[in-house]
């Protein structure tokens, strides 16, 4: 049963783990073609696609996935990372030559507030061909 005190002890709880919240806002396009793929010098991959993505970043056409693996701590994390880079690179190019719809779930804010990839584009963290 909650009485004031607990409503209370409550509230500075949950007021407590908002100031933890992660900056990153997940997005993302469904049910959507990939119309371009390219690589920047830095290593950078950018989808395209035929609609705009929900994400809250100036380009919203495009998601990216970054090959940059300098900041991860660990190898495991490094191999990890590294395989999802490859298995991103396949879809996109899978989705391109084929014309299969898709879904890219991404995050369009890094630790600063800013979009993730060259700071206009979000980050694609999950890639789904339909």
């Amino acid at each position: 049963m909650l009485n004031k005190c607990n409503i209370r002890i409550l509230i500075i709880i949950v007021l407590g783990m908002l100031s933890f919240e992660s900056y990153a806002v997940e997005c993302g396009v469904s049910a959507a073609k990939v119309t371009k793929v390219h690589q920047y010098h830095d290593g950078s991959v950018f989808v395209y696609f035929d609609k705009d993505s929900d994400c809250d970043c100036s380009i919203k056409d495009r998601l990216a996935f970054s090959n940059d693996k300098s900041s991860l701590a660990t190898t495991t994390a490094k191999i990890i990372e590294s395989n999802k880079v490859k298995f991103f690179i396949s879809a996109s190019l899978t989705a391109l030559t084929t014309g299969t719809l898709v879904g890219v779930r991404a995050e369009d804010r890094d630790e600063n507030g800013n979009c993730p990839i060259h700071g206009n584009t979000a980050e694609a963290i999950t890639f789904v061909i339909n």
